[in-house]
């Protein structure tokens, strides 16, 4: 049975392991096009990167000559980071403290007055 070599390129992936590394590829390029739809106003780059690294392997007999080369094909993604908004804080024995109704100002008196709601509860 004849070996049925083909030259490596984009179109070539899809028959490369079974098309598994395209599909990698394109589920990289799925998880960046929707971050930019879910976050359009995040102007920060995003990256998709298929780096192909290339290890030359010589003739035993010969080691002037590249006998063949092993490839490893490596695909990752870069997004930006995911941040929150400023939390106010204040430091404690046990840990941090924040303000749950108003988390950007650790100050902030609620909007209910709890002692009125436990006596609405009441009546």
């Amino acid at each position: 049975m004849a070996i049925q070599e083909m030259n490596l390129t984009f179109e070539s992936l899809e028959d490369l392991y079974d098309g598994r590394i395209a599909m990698v590829l394109k589920r990289h390029m799925a998880m960046v096009a929707r971050d930019c739809m879910n976050r359009p106003g995040d102007k920060t780059k995003r990256k998709v990167t298929l780096e192909f690294g290339f290890t030359p392997v010589p003739d035993p007999d010969d080691m002037s000559v590249c006998e063949r080369v092993d490839c490893q094909l490596e695909c990752k993604s870069k997004l930006p980071v995911h941040r929150s908004r400023p939390i106010q804080m204040r430091p404690h024995e046990t840990g941090f403290i924040f303000n749950q109704d108003f988390p950007e100002d650790i100050s902030q008196q609620s909007l209910f007055n709890e002692d009125a709601e436990a006596e609405e509860g009441e009546k």
